[in-house]
């Protein structure tokens, strides 16, 4: 993956995490990792990453991340919350169009189309398409229509298996 974050510098971890080792504005973070500064507040600074696969198999994607994260820690047993500068941040990728198929994996083919044009032939792009099966409401697959085939999914990626039981789209 290439990843495009002109005001952050990442670096891999040895549990293959990215981690935001640097991000413009917050130097003084930097060698306070024991004790904060309470300035910036916490999430009060956005930053934009752009997300692309040079070999094709996923969509690109651009998220934002709030920063400084949380640096408390809840008592324990409890959770770590959402934003805490202890919990990785997780970026859905999707599958693109042409991506590969492994033996014995489903493919489902599908228009999204928009219920006030009557026309099929304008298909609405970058629409999300979830697979949920109906016996336990689980979500069992997820992508996004591409763009550059007018709106058509092609290919989702997931085994057979979880495709045999009856399911719905939305």
């Amino acid at each position: 993956m290439n990843i495009d974050a002109p005001d952050l510098r990442l670096i891999l971890n040895r549990s293959q995490l990215l981690v935001i080792e640097w991000a413009r504005g917050l130097e003084s973070h930097l060698d306070k990792f024991s004790e904060p500064p309470d300035q910036p507040p916490v999430e009060s600074r956005q930053f934009t990453l752009g997300i692309s696969d040079p070999s094709g198999e996923y969509l690109p994607r651009i998220i934002s991340v709030n920063l400084p994260r949380n640096p408390e820690l809840p008592p324990d047993p409890e959770p770590l919350p959402e934003n805490s500068l202890f919990q990785p941040i997780r970026v859905a990728m999707f599958s693109a169009p042409n991506g590969a198929v492994n033996p014995n994996w489903s493919i489902i083919l599908a228009s999204v189309l928009d219920a006030w044009d009557t026309n099929p032939k304008n298909p609405v792009p970058g629409a999300l398409l979830r697979i949920i099966r109906e016996e336990d409401n689980k979500l069992i697959g997820r992508w996004i229509n591409g763009p550059q085939r007018g709106g058509d999914s092609h290919c989702s990626r997931h085994s057979h298996q979880q495709f045999c039981d009856r399911g719905r789209a939305t």
